[in-house]
C-alpha cells in the first residue's frame, strides 16, 4: 500500500536528515562519517541498547515521526528492514537499509515489500 511505502520514505528522510546534519559539519560524505552516521542512527532507535532493532522500538520511531501504521503496513516496513526474518533489525541489517536510503531517499531504501 502506499502508506507503507510513504513511512519507509518518512524514516529514510529522518536518517536522510542525520546525514546531511552530519555532512554540513564535516564537510562531503565520506564512507567513514557515513558509517558513524549509520552507526548512531542505529543506536539512537535501539532504545534499549541491546544491539538489534525490535518491533516496539521500530514502532516508537514511526510514533516519534507522526507516522500511523496498519498492522499489515507496519509488518511490511518491518520485513523490508529485516532481511535476515528473526524478528529483529541488526546494525548490519540497518546498515544495509541505511545506505540504499541514503543513495536514494525517494525509494524508502529498497523496492517496495510484496504481500
Amino acid at each position: 500500500g502506499g502508506a507503507c511505502c510513504g513511512s519507509a520514505v518518512a524514516a529514510a528522510g529522518y536518517v536522510a536528515d542525520i546525514h546531511l546534519g552530519a555532512s554540513a559539519k564535516y564537510g562531503p560524505s565520506l564512507d567513514k562519517l557515513d558509517q558513524a552516521v549509520c552507526r548512531r542512527a542505529f543506536h539512537t532507535i535501539d532504545g534499549n541498547q541491546d544491539g538489534r532493532v525490535d518491533k516496539v522500538e521500530l514502532m516508537m520511531l514511526f510514533a516519534m515521526l507522526d507516522i500511523t501504521l496498519t498492522g499489515p503496513e507496519f509488518d511490511a516496513v518491518f520485513a523490508e528492514l529485516d532481511t535476515s526474518g528473526d524478528g529483529h533489525v541488526s546494525e548490519s541489517e540497518f546498515a544495509t537499509w541505511f545506505m540504499r536510503s541514503k543513495d536514494n531517499p525517494q525509494s524508502g531504501g529498497g523496492g517496495a515489500a510484496t504481500a
